[in-house]
């Protein structure tokens, strides 16, 4: 008879062993559920960041080679992979109120500030998004005038044209 209790002790004490066991997988299993949802939701996001955009003022290079834009005003919008350039645009004008025509956009890259590209069409805009963690900074800068460009120039070269 003790015999029979011992073995029945034992019995329960290895089932609720593994019940309990089990009860820790099923926890890590949904934790680990949770984390690949969550996973999942900041991947999704990843696809949209926040963009500076630096507008009025003008690029000046520091002396350590990076990039500093002067003056201005500067507001943000959100991109994405894969956004059409002309919905780019048409949120920068909306949000400024100002024509894109006598402006030039740049931007710089995370990895190299120190190199200012053009932004000119949607394989630059995905190459920002690409390139870029959380946001990106896109400078405009107006295009100089044909009376800028001709006051670089010696008279000399101007009688030549």
């Amino acid at each position: 008879m003790m015999r029979d209790n011992l073995d029945m002790a034992t019995s329960i004490s290895v089932n609720f062993k593994a019940k309990g066991q089990m009860r820790e997988n099923m926890k890590a299993i949904f934790y680990n559920m949770i984390f690949v949802l969550c996973l999942y939701r900041l991947m999704d996001a990843s696809n949209r960041i926040y963009c500076y955009i630096f507008v009025g003022g003008k690029l000046v290079q520091k002396n350590d080679g990076q990039w500093e834009y002067l003056g201005g005003r500067s507001k943000g919008i959100h991109i994405y992979k894969g956004m059409a350039f002309e919905e780019f645009t048409k949120k920068i004008i909306e949000k400024f109120d100002i024509s894109l025509d006598v402006m030039k956009m740049h931007y710089t890259l995370k990895f190299n500030p120190r190199v200012i590209q053009d932004l000119e069409d949607e394989d630059d805009l995905d190459n920002v998004v690409s390139h870029s963690d959380d946001f990106a900074n896109v400078y405009l800068v107006d295009l100089p005038s044909v009376e800028a460009i001709e006051a670089n120039i010696p008279n000399s070269q101007l009688a030549f044209r």
